[in-house]
């Protein structure tokens, strides 16, 4: 069964002056951000408190790269396929794990679940590896 996701509007972030000069010139990858209407409520509260943060990772996703220290794959098993995690690291070091799907030209993130005070140094870890290998078996209509 799908699981409900909504629509991240980007456009208020990416107006802002900051985005208007970091991506002047820089090819662009067509992708859409989503949250798990589950957690809708608190994801947006958290991203509204992190926008500096935000706008760091969110550089990383739409140059279509991955980076250890903003944006990466979370490698903990096979069943874990296509999760990766926006790191929030420093007061508090915090995570959201997000799952990717790729449908024709367009990469789909999803946040799907907020980790605050990640406090343990890999995502094999037992308290976070099921809830990872979880989200790789989420499925959405969009």
């Amino acid at each position: 069964m799908a699981r409900n996701c909504v629509k991240y509007p980007l456009e208020g972030i990416l107006k802002s002056e900051y985005f208007a000069e970091v991506f002047s010139g820089i090819e662009t990858f067509e992708i859409e951000f989503y949250i798990d209407k589950a957690h809708s409520a608190e994801i947006r509260e958290f991203l509204t408190i992190k926008k500096k943060k935000l706008r760091q990772i969110l550089y990383v996703i739409l140059r279509g790269k991955y980076d250890k220290a903003f944006y990466r794959k979370e490698k903990v098993s096979r069943k874990a396929k296509n999760v990766t995690a926006m790191k929030f690291s420093r007061n508090p070091n915090s995570r959201i794990y997000c799952k990717e799907f790729f449908i024709g030209n367009t990469k789909k993130i999803v946040m799907i679940y907020l980790l605050i005070n990640k406090d343990f140094q890999k995502a094999q870890n037992k308290k976070i590896k099921g809830k990872l290998e979880a989200i790789g078996g989420y499925e959405y209509g969009f």
